[in-house]
Formats: C-alpha cells, sequence, structure tokens
C-alpha cells in the first residue's frame, strides 16, 4: 500500500468525527448540570431547561437560551405591563380632552350649553305638572260634592274617579320625567367638574396655562 493511501486512510476517523456534530448541530445543546458541571447532548433533561442553556446552531454558531423567568420577576413584568397600559390610557384620555377643550373657558361655555337646553325641556314639563295639579284638585272638589249628591248618577261619579285617574297617572309620569331631567342636569355637573379637575391635573403637569 502507498503511503499516501496510509495517510488518507488514517485521516477518514477524523474527519468522521468533525462531521457528525455537524449533521447534529441543530439538536445539539450544553447546559450546566447541579453541579456546575458543563455537559451537552441532543437534547436539555427537564430539570435544567429551564435554568438556562446553549443550543448549536446550523451555521455552527451557539445561541444561548435565557432561564425561564422566577415566579416573581413574572409578576414584575406583568406589574410593569399593567403600569405602561394605564399610562398609555391615561395618555390617550389627556389628548382626547384636550382636543375638546383649549381652556377652562371652553369647558365651562360647553356645560353652560347642554345646562341651558336641559333647562328649556324643563320648563314644560313644569309648567303642565302644574297645571295637571290644579285638575286634580278641582277633580277633587267634583268627587267630595257628588258622594252625598242625590242628583249624581253612579256613571257620573265613576267617570269622575276615572279622570282623578288618569289625572293621576299624568302627574306621576310628568314627575318621573321631572326627576330624570334633574338627575341628568346632576350628571352633567359631575362630568364636566371632572374634565375640568382633568383639565387642571394635564395643564399642571405639562406647564400649560388653563385661560
Amino acid at each position: 500500500m502507498k503511503n499516501n493511501d496510509i495517510k488518507k486512510l488514517a485521516l477518514f476517523p477524523v474527519l468522521l468525527l468533525i462531521a457528525t456534530p455537524l449533521q447534529a448541530a441543530s439538536d445539539y445543546y450544553c447546559w450546566n448540570n447541579q453541579d456546575g458541571v458543563y455537559e451537552c447532548g441532543n437534547y436539555v433533561p427537564a430539570q435544567y431547561s429551564q435554568k438556562g442553556y446553549w443550543k448549536r446552531l446550523k451555521n455552527g454558531g451557539w445561541k444561548e437560551v435565557d432561564p425561564a423567568p422566577t415566579a416573581g420577576e413574572i409578576a414584575e413584568q406583568e406589574k410593569q405591563q399593567e403600569e405602561e397600559r394605564r399610562k398609555e390610557e391615561q395618555r390617550e384620555e389627556d389628548n382626547a380632552l384636550l382636543k375638546l377643550f383649549s381652556t377652562e373657558r371652553d369647558i365651562d361655555t360647553s356645560r353652560e350649553a347642554i345646562l341651558y337646553s336641559i333647562a328649556a325641556q324643563l320648563r314644560p314639563i313644569e309648567s303642565t305638572l302644574n297645571i295637571l295639579k290644579e285638575n286634580l284638585k278641582d277633580l277633587d272638589k267634583s268627587k267630595k260634592r257628588s258622594e252625598n249628591n242625590l242628583n249624581v248618577s253612579d256613571s257620573q261619579r265613576d267617570t269622575i274617579q276615572r279622570d282623578i285617574d288618569r289625572v293621576t297617572k299624568r302627574i306621576q309620569d310628568n314627575q318621573k320625567q321631572l326627576q330624570n331631567k334633574r338627575l341628568e342636569e346632576e350628571k352633567i355637573n359631575q362630568k364636566y367638574n371632572g374634565y375640568l379637575e382633568r383639565f387642571r391635573e394635564i395643564m399642571s403637569r405639562r406647564g400649560g396655562s388653563t385661560e
């Protein structure tokens, strides 16, 4: 056998050892065991997979996989994410408010316009309610007069009672409408007081003028 052939045969096992890890590079990992000893294999044992390891890449390089976060670290991350979400919501709400109002006077003007509209709706309800209450007084008087009056038939008494019931129902309906409008007024004032407070806070944070 020629010397060159002997050299080629001697080199073959070395080449085989080099080629084998490269073929399995995508399935090759290394980690530190519980004693801190560096180990490698085709998979990471379950007891070490959460503690961080290194993965062999197809190009021959290595990728470090960080340890899985602890429960405390996860809680802290979630807390920070929630805080950032609240800050982002606050920024969006602030910007939306500033698009509506440039000054405190804008807020007051908008409030006054809405309250004026509600007041305009209240006036006819109050007027109707006063008229209905007077009608009810007259009907009550008619009912009392008819009770001992032999000239008033049962049919007439029934008619008076039906009128009393009808007017009483209308009074209740109007009182409910009136109450709802009063509540609407209250909610508008609360809403715009909130706008005013937030506007002042925004201007204070940003160093702007509220006038």
